[in-house]
């Protein structure tokens, strides 16, 4: 089990070296999912869970059957927790140690060396859906760095928060954005705005990205391509409106339910591969 607050640079390594190794034998496919805020003793595998009024089943099944890493360094932050996954390297050496802010020159550089350039290097499809927060300039944008396709936000969560007619936008927004929203792009194409990023598509977007997540998996079940999808849920980073069907799911409000939430959308990702044996 993965989450922002491990570490990430033996994973990227071992990741690296079973791509490279493993030809003979095919590829694994790889579905990496991160959450955004998720706090180390709030689901049930480390203490929280049904115990803090918010199970979560399908993500202590998946600790449980897998592996746990429990000595690890931690990155502060949005952005640096996922400078340091994407390239393997401390946040730092990016100059991505502090959460991107508007008026910095802080981004994702070109010539970054990401594990999804990796994967292309060794024949997989990539795909990249949810929160990205590494710059949105168009170069640092994930179909730009090596993903095949990117749908999500390039920004924070809470930009939800933000006034969309103000002309002062509290974050970076991409080249030709004026209001905050969700985005969409191919490799080698141009960004464009799927719709606007507000209180109402905040409460969807997870349920979005678990549909397209189970959709690109059912795509790929029987290709001749290995595939490497990342997954980056907003959930349970506040504002934290969820959909209808977990409103007043658990005992402990918002927070709860938001949590709730990102377990289904977890456990959606494993039923579908599952039901495909991959």
């Amino acid at each position: 089990m993965f989450s922002r607050k491990l570490g990430f640079v033996s994973l990227f390594l071992v990741a690296s070296v079973i791509a490279d190794t493993a030809a003979a034998q095919g590829k694994p496919n790889i579905v990496f999912m991160m959450a955004d805020n998720l706090g180390y003793g709030d689901v049930g595998v480390y203490g929280g869970g049904e115990l803090r009024g918010a199970p979560t089943p399908r993500i202590d099944s998946l600790a449980q059957e897998g592996l746990r890493l429990t000595q690890f360094l931690v990155e502060p932050g949005c952005t640096p927790s996922r400078a340091a996954t994407m390239t393997g390297r401390y946040s730092i050496r990016s100059g991505l140690s502090l959460v991107i802010v508007p008026g910095t020159p802080n981004t994702l550089a070109a010539e970054e060396v990401t594990m999804a350039e990796l994967m292309k290097t060794v024949g997989y499809d990539t795909a990249y859906y949810g929160k990205w927060h590494l710059g949105a300039e168009s170069a640092s944008l994930p179909h730009n760095q090596g993903f095949d396709e990117f749908y999500g936000i390039p920004n924070t969560t809470d930009e939800t928060l933000y006034i969309p007619t103000s002309t002062e936008n509290k974050a970076p927004l991409p080249d030709g954005f004026s209001v905050p929203s969700i985005i969409r792009g191919k490799a080698g194409g141009k960004v464009e705005s799927v719709k606007p990023y507000n209180f109402e598509t905040r409460r969807q977007i997870d349920v979005e990205l678990a549909d397209m997540s189970v959709d690109f998996i059912e795509q790929h079940a029987d290709g001749d391509k290995p595939f490497f999808l990342f997954v980056a849920w907003t959930r349970p980073h506040y504002p934290n409106y969820t959909s209808p069907e977990f409103e007043g799911a658990s005992r402990i409000g918002d927070y709860g339910d938001s949590l709730m939430e990102l377990d289904h959308n977890t456990g959606r990702v494993l039923d579908a591969i599952e039901k495909h044996g991959l």
